[in-house]
């Protein structure tokens, strides 16, 4: 299997790897002048889908020889012998879905030689489904070619779960992450090309999430082949901003700007070392 017309860069593995993705984004904005000042309104929907499949086993055998201080002649070797073994490649997954949408209100000042200023608020709701996996692609049928043999030694349960699903490990999460917030910034101009802002948002976020691991890894670590965690992240603060602006001409501009951020997060879905 090879993507034809990428020369040096071709894939050559015997795995296929589909990849299939779609993103869609909906959006609308309202305004309406009330003298004092613009009314802003905005409003979003996003979608995003995206499935992959890789061929992994050059990358893990990378790896492995790098720790054992193999060259790459000799990683590439231990990735064919690998991959033609009843093994077989060494396969990632990964799919990742995504619904959300987003909604701001804001008052924008009219233009002004001296003071401007704006105000607002905003709301976003994401809710993401995601994860992946790693396993080899012949080692479902080398257990079960083995099954008769193995439950004495592990149980008919576990037997039974081992004819199922043989992955290393397979990840799933899956979050609900809300923010509100509120800001405003008032600006003052002084003399021709001058001008100062200040300004600071303030924040709630929270971010619920289910986390599950299954695999051999899963089994490992938790002494149980599947394992589902939950968790919460929530933060709340305020992000204030002051910069400082020169504009010698219409083509250019010069700045300082101070400001505090902060970035909409999750929380660990790795399992923990066995």
């Amino acid at each position: 299997y090879e993507y034809l017309g990428l020369g040096q860069y071709k894939n050559d593995s015997s795995v296929a790897s589909p990849s299939t993705g779609r993103m869609n984004v909906d959006y609308l904005r309202l305004e309406s002048d009330l003298g004092f000042a613009k009314l802003v309104g905005i409003g979003s929907y996003q979608y995003k889908y995206y499935s992959a499949l890789y061929d992994a086993t050059q990358t893990l055998t990378d790896e492995v020889g790098t720790g054992l201080g193999l060259s790459v002649s000799q990683s590439t070797q231990l990735g064919n012998l690998i991959g033609s073994s009843p093994l077989g490649s060494f396969a990632q997954t990964y799919r990742d879905n995504l619904h959300g949408y987003s909604g701001e209100l804001r008052l924008v000042s009219p233009s002004s030689d001296h003071f401007e200023w704006l105000a607002g608020v905003f709301y976003s709701d994401r809710r993401e489904r995601w994860g992946g996996g790693y396993e080899f692609t012949g080692l479902t049928s080398l257990l079960n070619s083995l099954i008769t043999d193995l439950t004495p030694l592990v149980g008919s349960s576990l037997a039974h779960t081992l004819q199922q699903d043989t992955s290393l490990v397979t990840l799933v999460s899956q979050v609900k992450a809300v923010e509100l917030a509120g800001y405003a910034d008032l600006t003052y101009k002084f003399g021709p090309h001058w001008k100062i802002t200040a300004g600071g948002r303030e924040y709630s976020n929270r971010i619920p999430g289910i986390n599950n691991t299954s695999g051999l890894i899963a089994l490992a670590s938790y002494q149980n082949f599947s394992n589902t965690t939950t968790g919460m992240e929530k933060d709340t603060g305020f992000n204030p901003k002051v910069s400082l602006s020169w504009l010698p001409n219409n083509d250019d501009l010069f700045y300082l700007l101070y400001s505090h951020g902060f970035s909409l997060g999750g929380f660990n879905i790795l399992p923990p070392q066995p």
